[in-house]
């Protein structure tokens, strides 16, 4: 991946002279130039570094957040390599083939992430629980054992009192439909946001679950101590129908829509 990323880095490389008069956007070309050099020389830190100086000198320099998010992606910053392909579509259309491309490499990358932190996860409450069972033996104490076992019987009666309606904080890792049922969607959908509002989740749920006939999935996912919830619509096998639901969708307002492909 890092041969492809370097040929991209090259392939502006010819461009790099050309310089506007304005002298501010001026020093946002050489240092987005300076970004380019380093990306070729495969330092993308020190790329990284000169193209977010690029960007605060232009807010708007489309081709500075597309090698951004590359560089982002080379580092392993998956999330922000997305939010950066997709500012770049925003403000150039003709990048969207290319970002998209990178985009779904980012999504296949940050959910192997994803998988590895769930195993390891797996693995310390292996360990927790083993540490527990001993500390469990080595009670001496017969009020405490009588205090834990009071504690489980009123987590188990507060469970009991609770409603039966599944709440969005509360599910595990996975895809949901509008109902909140576990799902396994296939083939090719457009997902629409990412959110961290539980209140947002419903609302958009609710509105577009049955609005074009097309199902609509809830990714749920855990992360740096969060819960995401990405929207996506459709299970298409063919990318032509994903192609032409993303334009509905965009037409909706969600400008950042883009086309995944389901596990």
């Amino acid at each position: 991946m890092k041969i492809i990323l370097v040929i991209l880095f090259l392939a502006l490389t010819p461009g790099l002279m050309s310089q506007p008069a304005d002298r501010q956007a001026r020093q946002s070309r050489e240092a987005f130039s300076e970004g380019i050099r380093k990306g070729i020389d495969k330092d993308f830190e020190e790329a990284l570094w000169w193209l977010n100086r690029a960007i605060e000198l232009d807010s708007l320099y489309a081709e500075a957040y597309f090698y951004r998010g590359l560089a982002h992606f080379e580092l392993r910053q998956y999330t922000r390599a997305l939010a950066d392909f997709r500012v770049s579509i925003r403000l150039d259309p003709d990048k969207e083939e290319q970002a998209e491309y990178f985009m779904e490499l980012s999504t296949e990358a940050l959910r192997e992430v994803i998988l590895a932190r769930e195993a390891l996860d797996a693995q310390d409450i292996i360990v927790r629980e083993t540490f527990d069972a001993q500390d469990s033996i080595a009670l001496e104490s017969l009020d405490v054992q009588d205090t834990i076992a009071c504690e489980t019987l009123n987590a188990h009666e507060g469970a009991e009192m609770k409603s039966g309606t599944p709440d969005l904080r509360e599910l595990a890792e996975g895809f949901f439909n509008a109902s909140l049922e576990k799902v396994e969607p296939s083939g090719i959908g457009v997902q629409i946001a990412i959110l961290t509002n539980p209140g947002q989740v419903e609302e958009i749920s609710a509105r577009y679950s049955e609005k074009f006939g097309f199902p609509l999935f809830i990714q749920v996912v855990h992360e740096n101590g969060g819960i995401l919830y990405k929207i996506s619509v459709g299970n298409f096998r063919q990318r032509e129908q994903a192609v032409q639901l993303r334009s509905v969708m965009r037409d909706e307002g969600f400008l950042d829509s883009f086309i995944i492909s389901y596990p």
